[in-house]
């Protein structure tokens, strides 16, 4: 019995994650309490109002440990439309505001610059972030954003920079590794015939939404008579 104590000590200092790990789906079964539990893990906080809610469910063998809460977490925050944003480093121990997807993209994230050559660096997380590509054929920027575009989420945004030939595009962390392969295969050089037509396509498809939309907010209401 002696040794027990002492053992458990060892085990806790050597093997944390060992120690500490638990069931994710008893730790984890909403976000609120998710939140608590990854913090108590990895010393970060986090703030959050009433209106954060939304359940969580998993398999009874996956485990919830320091090593792994930040990714199951932010998971868990992207398929139930929320995102963290960091607030403050605190010393080192930084501090999460948790919000509606729709909220964080307007928010101060984390922007990561990227090109043709150069792969942007991504924590493994599934947090959002704005990358800022730089085209390599910058008279190509509103075609690669149109062309990207499709394989992008609703709340996720992409917004082409013509005068400087950027792309800056906010997404959750592992969307962007798979648009940045799309827009990088597709940064090439466009025939100047091609990019006239598409360029005349794409005022028409505006013309097309603009008239639309007047249309719509033309439309006469019903009367309250």
């Amino acid at each position: 019995m002696k040794n027990i104590l002492p053992l458990a000590l060892v085990l806790t200092s050597v093997f944390p994650s060992a120690v500490l790990a638990a069931p994710f789906y008893k730790e984890c079964p909403d976000i609120p309490t998710c939140a608590k539990a990854v913090s108590r893990l990895t010393g970060q906080s986090y703030i959050f109002d009433a209106e954060v809610k939304g359940k969580i469910f998993a398999t009874e063998q996956l485990e919830l440990t320091a090593e792994n809460a930040e990714v199951l977490f932010t998971k868990a925050l992207d398929f139930s439309n929320y995102a963290r944003v960091l607030v403050s480093q605190n010393g080192g121990k930084p501090v999460y505001q948790i919000m509606r997807q729709r909220d964080a993209r307007d928010s101060a994230l984390p922007i990561i610059t990227a090109d043709s050559k150069t792969a942007p660096v991504l924590p493994d997380t599934w947090d959002l972030v704005t990358m800022s590509y730089q085209a390599a054929h910058p008279e190509g920027v509103e075609y690669l954003a149109r062309t990207s575009r499709s394989f992008m989420p609703a709340n996720s945004r992409i917004i082409p920079m013509e005068t400087s030939g950027r792309l800056l595009i906010t997404d959750s962390v592992a969307n962007l590794r798979k648009i940045y392969e799309i827009i990088r295969s597709n940064d090439v050089k466009i025939s100047p015939e091609v990019l006239k037509e598409w360029k005349e396509w794409s005022e028409q498809r505006m013309a097309l939404e603009i008239a639309e939309r007047s249309a719509c907010t033309g439309k006469k209401k019903p009367s309250d008579d």
